[in-house]
């Protein structure tokens, strides 16, 4: 019925995926990795069944903060699963975007740059850089230069402010953000993480 509404109202559908602890692919854990893999596929086939050509997420890891960086085998593992679920993506016309998030998220892609890397290590066409100006506010040092290192591997944005609230209201430099965007000449997909009832209610509440 969803994908039926949204075609119908002229909307694509782009869906999200996560991993936990249990199910990460990032985990030198080959029956934890595995898990995470059975997970993606099944977000996968989700995404297909609304219409969605696009998937992303921090498909590559756990989301939460690890006591430990990454391990050498933990990342062939999650290398070599995003192949295979990528490989099975582009038969069924979709795009894969790996969100980078902070320090606090993941262990693994904190940075435009370290995304680019992956990226390179994967080699699939159809996965792409997935930014988020709340993540990259925290550990890129220019909005704008994060934008041009992915350059036309940046598949998916989300536009946030600093505190998750309503935009202009933080201290996220959107004018660095946009101005990268222009210059790579980005006609993808941007999202926006709508928490704004949390504004509406502190405002209702000091009009007393």
């Amino acid at each position: 019925m969803t994908k039926r509404i949204l075609a119908e109202c002229n909307l694509k559908a782009a869906t999200s995926a996560c991993l936990t602890f249990h199910t990460d692919i990032s985990s030198a854990d080959n029956d934890c990795a595995a898990r995470g893999e059975e997970l993606l596929n099944e977000a996968l086939d989700t995404c297909v069944g609304l219409g969605g050509k696009i998937m992303c997420g921090n498909m590559y890891s756990a989301l939460g903060k690890y006591d430990a960086p990454p391990t050498t085998q933990g990342r062939a593992n999650a290398v070599a699963a995003l192949k295979r679920v990528a490989r099975r993506a582009a038969d069924m016309g979709v795009t894969l975007g790996l969100e980078v998030l902070n320090r606090y998220e993941t262990n693994l892609l904190n940075t435009a740059e370290q995304a680019m890397e992956f990226l390179a290590e994967v080699d699939e066409a159809n996965v792409k850089v997935h930014l988020d100006s709340y993540h990259m506010n925290i550990e890129e040092r220019s909005l704008r230069q994060a934008v041009l290192t992915c350059g036309d591997k940046l598949g998916y944005v989300h536009v946030g402010e600093s505190h998750r609230g309503q935009l202009g209201t933080g201290n996220v430099d959107f004018v660095q953000l946009f101005w990268g965007l222009a210059e790579i000449n980005y006609t993808g997909a941007c999202g926006k993480i709508a928490r704004c009832w949390r504004w509406a209610r502190r405002t209702t509440s000091s009009r007393g």
